[in-house]
């Protein structure tokens, strides 16, 4: 194969990726350009290798395969971020290698191994402490980055007031940030938003997130991947019918966190309905079937349908156990849920043996920082002590 029609494929191929905030999503896009990317970046590296290309085509191939590692499917990440080491070795460039260690970073969290996703962020070289004038725009941008990947290992591990300080050791250089540095403030004030909704910091989680909201309206040139910024119907439903117009379903947890709004108003049959279409598609994310078991799980239980309820707090239980290790907090309510159902059927032998799980998790939730990271598990938690309060008298 001729070297430059070669570079001339892959270039191609490559610059048909779609960046997250500057481009809008494109359908199938995983399905069009994978296959593509992968034969062509193979093709270089065997013919006439990275090195080859000229060091500006080296640089944007790299950045480019770290924003497509964004599509889905593990191994397609690791590909890429493997053939982004490649491309980019022997290059002095702190922006890129940082770029590919954050990645790196989160392969390593999803994989379990706490230790390497710290080591991985860590070892990147930056020039980092209080800004100064002058300094490098894009490195400042970078390290904002690399903050938000150690809070989001510290996040993993429910280490909330860890994670809360490292992101505050970010701050943008000027008093009027850059457009740069709008990405990074978005999603640290994301990040903050949710992590004070889980500590049950409701009004603090509100403000940050309604920045994030101010951002993105302000910026409507790019196209930001809107968050749920509370458990709001005029939010949820504006964002199911903006995603539904562009031609794409919504998100699956954007349609679960509006059943579980309708859930906490009591308007049952719209949420079960909701429900229902969720279940009905394939391939849900581990926390989408866990939020999907537990809403119909709550809706099966305040209908009294004990039997499908226990079915389902059962699932939510094995849902939950598919995800990294947590404090507790969600499986002693689930617990709870399953001992209230024994109770109402009158199996106190079996109701007994529940409880005893429920010491163990007692002890272990008793510090837990995460209480909120299921929307609607605390509504849930005064419900059943309610109850079980009133069986008593």
């Amino acid at each position: 194969m001729d070297g430059l029609f070669d570079l001339g494929i892959l270039t191609i191929a490559y610059r048909s990726v779609p960046w997250k905030y500057l481009n809008p999503a494109i359908p199938n896009t995983k399905q069009l350009l994978i296959p593509h990317i992968q034969h062509t970046l193979q093709a270089v590296r065997d013919h006439d290798g990275f090195q080859s290309l000229l060091r500006s085509t080296r640089v944007d191939l790299v950045l480019t395969l770290v924003e497509a590692s964004r599509f889905p499917n593990i191994e397609w990440k690791r590909f890429a971020i493997t053939f982004a080491n490649e491309v980019a070795h022997d290059l002095e460039d702190q922006y890129i290698h940082s770029c590919i260690a954050q990645r790196e970073s989160l392969l390593y969290r999803i994989a379990g191994d706490k230790g390497q996703a710290a080591r991985v962020i860590q070892d990147v070289s930056l020039d980092e402490g209080q800004p100064q004038p002058g300094t490098d725009i894009r490195i400042h941008n970078a390290t904002g980055q690399k903050v938000i990947q150690r809070a989001l290992n510290h996040f993993q591990y429910e280490e909330l007031s860890r994670a809360t300080e490292v992101l505050n050791e970010w701050r943008p250089l000027y008093q009027t940030p850059t457009m740069i540095e709008e990405t990074v403030l978005f999603r640290i004030h994301i990040l903050l938003g949710k992590i004070f909704r889980f500590q049950g910091k409701f009004g603090e989680s509100l403000a940050y997130l309604e920045m994030s909201q101010h951002m993105a309206d302000q910026r409507q040139d790019l196209f930001f991947n809107k968050k749920i910024y509370a458990i709001w119907q005029r939010f949820l439903r504006r964002e199911i019918a903006r995603q539904c117009q562009s031609g794409f379903p919504a998100r699956t947890l954007l349609r679960l966190s509006l059943a579980e709004s309708l859930f906490a108003q009591k308007r049952y049959a719209e949420a079960e309905a909701l429900c229902l279409e969720v279940t009905s598609q394939p391939n849900l994310s581990k926390m989408e079937a866990l939020r999907l078991s537990i809403t119909l799980a709550k809706l099966r239980h305040v209908g009294c349908d004990w039997v499908a309820a226990l079915n389902m707090w059962t699932e939510a239980l094995v849902a939950i156990n598919k995800l990294p290790p947590t404090s507790g907090h969600a499986t002693r309510i689930i617990f709870l849920s399953v001992c209230d159902i024994l109770r109402h059927q009158g199996q106190h032998q079996l109701e007994a043996a529940s409880r005893k799980h429920l010491i163990a998790l007692e002890k272990l939730s008793g510090q837990a920082e995460a209480k909120y990271w299921i929307a609607g598990l605390s509504h849930w938690l005064n419900h059943l002590e309610s109850t079980a309060q009133s069986s008593h008298l």
